[in-house]
């Protein structure tokens, strides 16, 4: 399953704040429901050219604001369902949490 991301590495926006951005409008558009397993990180990360480690930490971003599952082994799954979504008010607390991160993964 191809998920393109669209990522700009010009922007202004941190790139692990676009792959949130990104993950989250593939669930939105793709009409997937709870449960529905999520490509690698591995697999994000080579499709998009990205770093394996801003795919981890931008999941872990969803994992934090329940829209996405973590399973030991089994990766990341949907765990909300797309009718919750999409409410920016919702994700705003969690924006710029991980600076620390963003500045990593500008740099690879």
């Amino acid at each position: 399953m191809l998920m393109e991301l669209r990522i700009d590495r010009q922007a202004m926006v941190p790139v692990v704040q676009q792959i949130v951005d990104g993950l989250t409008e593939w669930i939105l558009q793709s009409g997937v429901v709870p449960a529905t397993r999520l490509p690698s990180v591995r697999q994000i990360a080579r499709d998009n050219l990205l770093s394996q480690s801003c795919v981890v930490e931008a999941c872990e971003r969803l994992v934090s604001q329940g829209v996405l599952s973590a399973r030991q082994g089994s990766g990341f799954i949907v765990a909300a369902s797309p009718s919750t979504l999409g409410a920016d008010d919702e994700l705003a607390p969690f924006e710029g949490r991980y600076a620390w991160c963003d500045a990593v993964c500008e740099a690879a």
